[in-house]
């Protein structure tokens, strides 16, 4: 896949951190590039040693000898130099991952001991503290209804709550707050632990940081058990049909009554790039009313040949934050049941949807996915059934979630999204194939942004996308080059080359819609 020119201006944001592919190292994708860029050279001037020795042992002239030899130790030079700059690049790197491993080790064991505590103290405190939390919400409630009533005498415009939260939403959309969230979240087991009276060496070796027997997944199944007993975050059936781009319904049936196949696909062109990967990813929208028109979750694009299909899922995130009565499969239902590894609604549906495109088992396939649907895409290419080909993720909550090894990845997350924080920590990743990306969304940025969290919008992961794609450090132009390989040779060039649109692969697309039933 194509990148952008090294002198392409780049959006707002913070530098882009890569780790992950097997190193322990941590810094931006300039430094990497850079210390690339410098073994280069070394090997060069190394090269030029070798060859301007050869040519002074073959000059018959003294005067040349000499000149050669001359320009053979600036060579020696210039290659020492290069490698010594890239050998303190990369101890610049290592530095930086091994400080960032000890504070998120600090961090786990910080978060563990209070959770344990917190827990452990609560059972009796209980009673007290609930107490204690309802009168300080009637507290807040009766201020801000007070507040307002005064700003009315006055004449002044009442406050919506909606956009308070947005205009006040600097707090939530901070690094600083996104990382203690996901130390909450992390030390859920240690409470748990905590309550049930476990000594404390115990409970650490049950939750996340052993044994997994109390972490986040055992949390999200707990809920699911807890939540079905009343009635809420419950699994339904889950039925699946074919729809257009704009979610148009599309004919199931002649009007003789006799069943419709699916719809030949639409013809696309190959996908030139991480930004063009997650720009296909279908919207989720919750402001669209229903029932109509209800917007497709699900993008399949068939390419190869049809006796060695390759599929691209483009899987969309949550729509509906309902934890009972919504036709929606992407809700708040099945987040739950997708972190806690159980069979969710959302996923069923994406299955179906396979199933239906004509995706048979052992066929290779590639899944991109943001939000909920990042964490749909890598179970997808985990599953048995299929050959995982490639998998590229935006703010999705995948720490508790191992990817097969051999399965290239790019994982995008931004330290200022919140919901990647909801998956916890994971463990390190030694697998060469899978990367991760991140960086600041908000950070330096004068222009105007909008929303609750708005480091989470797939358009703000766009922007980020499209940095990945003008990157020229050596690992992600790899990963560019894998993924684009996926698609390569079904059509008349490969796909992701430069020579313009005519000599890309083409393939068709479909797009499908799931509804509880």
């Amino acid at each position: 896949m194509s990148s952008q020119p090294d002198g392409a201006g780049r959006p707002s944001g913070g530098p882009l951190l890569i780790s992950g592919a097997g190193s322990s190292a941590v810094a931006t994708d300039e430094l990497f590039a850079l210390s690339a860029r410098m073994r280069s050279i070394a090997a060069s001037g190394e090269h030029w040693v070798d060859a301007l020795a050869t040519l002074g042992w073959l000059s018959g002239s003294d005067r040349l000898t000499g000149a050669l030899e001359e320009a053979r130790e600036t060579a020696g030079l210039v290659a020492a130099d290069a490698s010594a700059i890239a050998d303190a690049l990369d101890r610049s790197a290592e530095g930086y991952g091994e400080m960032e491993r000890r504070g998120v080790a600090l961090q786990q064991a910080l978060g563990g001991l209070l959770g344990w505590v917190g827990g452990f103290l609560a059972v009796g405190m209980l009673p007290a503290l609930v107490w204690g939390a309802g009168l300080l919400a009637v507290d807040v409630v009766l201020a801000w209804f007070f507040v307002q009533g005064v700003n009315r005498l006055l004449g002044r415009p009442v406050d919506d709550p909606s956009e308070w939260l947005e205009r006040n939403s600097g707090v939530l959309n901070s690094p600083q707050s996104v990382a203690l969230v996901r130390m909450v979240v992390a030390s859920v087991d240690d409470a748990a632990g905590g309550v049930v009276r476990l000594p404390y060496p115990l409970a650490r070796a049950l939750g996340d940081a052993g044994l997994d027997v109390l972490g986040v997944g055992s949390s999200a199944f707990g809920i699911t058990v807890l939540g079905g007993l009343f009635g809420v975050v419950r699994e339904t059936p889950v039925r699946v049909g074919q729809v257009g781009s704009d979610g148009s319904r599309l004919p199931t049936r002649t009007r003789r009554g006799a069943l419709i196949g699916p719809t030949a696909g639409a013809a696309v062109a190959a996908p030139r790039g991480v930004a063009e990967l997650l720009d296909r990813i279908p919207r989720a929208d919750p402001d669209v009313p229903e029932p109509e028109p209800d917007l497709p979750q699900v993008r399949v694009e068939r390419y190869g040949t049809e006796d060695d299909p390759q599929w691209v899922a483009y899987i969309g995130g949550t729509v509906s934050w309902e934890v009972a009565g919504s036709t929606e499969p992407w809700d708040l239902t099945s987040n739950v049941h997708a972190v806690a590894g159980t069979d969710s609604g959302s996923y069923r549906a994406v299955l179906d949807a396979l199933e239906q495109a004509g995706v048979r088992e052992g066929d290779r396939i590639t899944a991109v996915g943001h939000s909920q649907g990042g964490l749909l895409a890598a179970q997808l290419v985990s599953d048995e059934r299929y050959t995982g080909s490639g998998l590229v993720t935006a703010g999705a909550p995948l720490a508790q979630l191992a990817v097969p090894a051999d399965v290239p990845t790019l994982q995008l997350e931004h330290s200022d999204d919140i919901v990647p924080a909801l998956g916890g920590y994971g463990d390190a990743d030694p697998s060469p194939e899978h990367l991760v990306a991140r960086r600041e969304y908000l950070a330096n940025r004068t222009d105007p942004v909008d929303g609750l969290v708005p480091a989470h919008a797939l358009d703000s992961y766009l922007e980020t996308a499209a940095v990945v794609d003008s990157s020229a450090e050596p690992r992600l132009v790899a990963l560019r080059e894998r993924l684009a390989d996926v698609t390569a040779g079904a059509g008349g060039g490969a796909a992701g080359t430069s020579a313009g649109p005519d000599s890309a692969a083409s393939g068709t697309a479909t797009w499908w819609r799931g509804e509880r039933r």
